[in-house]
């Protein structure tokens, strides 16, 4: 006979820390207690935890952290991922593979050693205010990456300072992925380089650029953006891409709103004609 384990039901919201300094055998519950890695505050609120619907936080000190992957939680509401700025550095990756429960990241410095920042394979991600990344290595891949019906959705400005090397590309969507910079501003500092392009879709993927610009030189070497097999970016009269020529084929204009919801379960098609796209 198989033994459920029995999760606390929460009645409010909670707060879970994480410290460099901390323990992942500590409760989690206090700064004092925190646990050391974000990993042990996802797995808590996983197996602990019914969130009984309410929205809840992870609280992230200053310091270096390793990336994780952002798992299912029972109940409902909302897991909010925060930092200090750009004191709290993720050195790797940021991964989401489930939909259910709808994931935000704010006040977070993405610092990618030889992975990507944030990627969505099947889940949905929110990246709101004060999100940087910091590009040191020359073997950085795409920043951005969903596929597999993955949904990143991009909620405020962002920074992006370079330092070396080249970068394979800031957003890539494939296989049904969908990212959206829609309305969104980068500001890049550094001698920016692509080694593809800024923006890249393919195999049915989906890029919303409408409106999405930036501050800072261009790139000297690289695309704007890449559209192929399959793949759609969509923009307008306000979209200004990081790149030094545009691609081979032309961006999609849309004069329908394409609204992503913001997270749980929904169906939604959005049609175009290289493709359908189903949120499911």
């Amino acid at each position: 006979m198989s033994i459920i384990p029995c999760r606390q039901l929460l009645t409010s919201s909670l707060t879970l820390y994480v410290n460099w300094w901390g323990s992942d055998t500590n409760d989690g519950l206090s700064p004092q207690g925190a646990f050391q890695t974000i990993q042990a505050a996802i797995l808590a609120f996983s197996t602990k935890y019914d969130t009984g619907g309410y929205d809840h936080f992870i609280s992230i000190a200053e310091g270096f952290y390793n990336g994780t992957t952002l798992t299912e939680v029972t109940g409902g509401g909302s897991i909010t991922i925060q930092g200090q700025g750009s004191g709290t550095v993720i050195k790797g990756n940021i991964q989401v593979n489930q939909r259910r429960t709808r994931y935000i990241l704010k006040n977070l410095s993405f610092s990618p050693e030889n992975t990507f920042a944030v990627s969505a394979l099947n889940g949905y991600v929110e990246l709101a205010e004060g999100i940087t990344y910091n590009i040191t290595q020359a073997t950085s891949p795409a920043l951005l990456v969903s596929e597999l019906d993955g949904v990143i959705r991009v909620m405020n400005d962002f920074a992006l300072t370079y330092t070396t090397g080249v970068l394979p590309t800031l957003a890539f969507a494939r296989s049904k992925g969908q990212i959206r910079l829609k309305d969104i501003q980068v500001t890049a500092t550094g001698a920016l380089n692509w080694l593809t392009a800024c923006l890249w879709s393919q195999s049915g993927g989906l890029i919303d650029a409408r409106n999405f610009r930036h501050t800072g030189s261009d790139p000297t070497t690289g695309l704007r953006w890449i559209q192929e097999s399959g793949g759609t970016i969509i923009g307008d009269s306000g979209t200004d891409i990081l790149g030094t020529t545009n691609g081979a084929v032309a961006l999609v204009t849309q004069t329908e709103p394409v609204v992503i919801p913001q997270g749980g379960i929904f169906t939604m098609p959005i049609s175009f004609s290289t493709a359908t796209y189903t949120l499911s």
